[in-house]
């Protein structure tokens, strides 16, 4: 993958192959910056088998650098994806978003207070949810724990979203902007199907290693070369 800077700023982005149909994410809040090195050692590992692709390590670059969960702006980095924005980071993230049209995109986060696994899969015109069961499923045979239950009582903006063996399954409304990045790319046209897995923030580094690696390869690789 060769690293590009978009023209007048300093925000990196990595791209593999002609046309990508597969968008990664990491680095949307800085509070989870551990899974940062681990995604980018496992798009390293996996680049020769993978799609074509983009890769944005580093979404919200101001909150990877202070390690918050707000950006420079005192936002919430995932909370403010609409139309006419004038913060720099996201009007650059769209900029890269709109050099193609995604088939899937992942945005991997991290989850600081929890030590339970947990998806949230958004859209997708094909139903690929047994894939990541059966990916939930080989964790826990790897002592990963689920989620079931709530993520955040207290994020109205998800909706007290209820997990079941670590899977919430949302149904894509068009026009209904929830601020997040790639619902912004959904709602564009850009995205056809969003997966965000929470990595565990309380689990060792090589817990979460596994969990992204075994990730990339049964569901991303499946999800294109099944």
């Amino acid at each position: 993958m060769r690293k590009h800077t978009l023209i007048g700023t300093n925000f990196e982005y990595f791209v593999h192959g002609a046309n990508p149909c597969l968008l990664l994410h990491a680095g949307t809040h800085g509070d989870e910056h551990e899974v940062i090195d681990i995604v980018t050692n496992a798009i390293k590992k996996f680049e020769s088998r993978l799609p074509d692709f983009i890769y944005v390590p580093h979404v919200s670059p101001s909150a990877v650098l202070h390690k918050t969960r707000h950006n420079g702006h005192g936002l919430d980095s995932n909370r403010i994806y609409l139309d006419g924005s004038d913060i720099h980071e996201v009007i650059w993230n769209q900029e890269v978003m709109m050099m193609s049209s995604f088939d899937l995109a992942v945005s991997f986060h991290e989850d600081p207070e929890y030590s339970t696994y947990y998806i949230y899969d958004e859209g997708g015109i094909t139903d690929k949810s047994d894939l990541i069961h059966l990916h939930n499923a080989f964790l826990t045979k790897n002592d990963i724990a689920l989620l079931t239950g709530p993520d955040d009582i207290h994020d109205k903006s998800i909706n007290q979203a209820h997990f079941v063996d670590g899977y919430k399954k949302f149904e894509f409304k068009e026009g209904i902007y929830m601020g997040d990045v790639l619902n912004w790319g959904m709602n564009k046209g850009i995205i056809k199907h969003a997966l965000i897995p929470e990595t565990p923030g309380c689990l060792s580094i090589s817990e979460k290693t596994l969990i992204i690696d075994s990730f990339f390869e049964m569901v991303i690789l499946k999800y294109f070369y099944r």
